[in-house]
């Protein structure tokens, strides 16, 4: 055995895993299982983390979104109450007027 060979055999037997097979099969899962399972680690995390994010951003908008729909609320209702407060009175306005020229009239007579 060569010296490369007796590394990547040491090396194959990381983790107190022993890969069975040939020292070509122990060569390949030595360089390769490490950085293929890095690789799906990181990218499965990034994954998570960005989907994550729209998670965390889409839960923003729609609580903005309800925070400016009950401003708008409130603001209309306030709008309403003055206008029907304004009608109220304009009605007894209108309803008093032919009153007071019937009480008017009487009075005169």
């Amino acid at each position: 055995l060569t010296i490369m060979d007796r590394f990547l055999q040491e090396s194959a037997n990381v983790d107190g895993k022993t890969y069975i097979g040939s020292l070509e099969r122990a060569k390949k899962k030595a360089t390769l299982v490490d950085d293929d399972d890095q690789a799906s680690w990181l990218t499965v995390v990034l994954l998570l983390a960005g989907v994550g994010l729209v998670i965390i951003i889409t839960y923003i908008i729609i609580k903005m979104n309800s925070v400016r729909r009950e401003r708008l609320k409130k603001k209309t209702e306030k709008k309403i109450s003055k206008r029907t407060k304004a009608t109220l009175i304009n009605k007894a306005a209108d309803n008093l007027v032919p009153k007071l020229k019937l009480l008017g009239a009487k009075s005169s007579q």
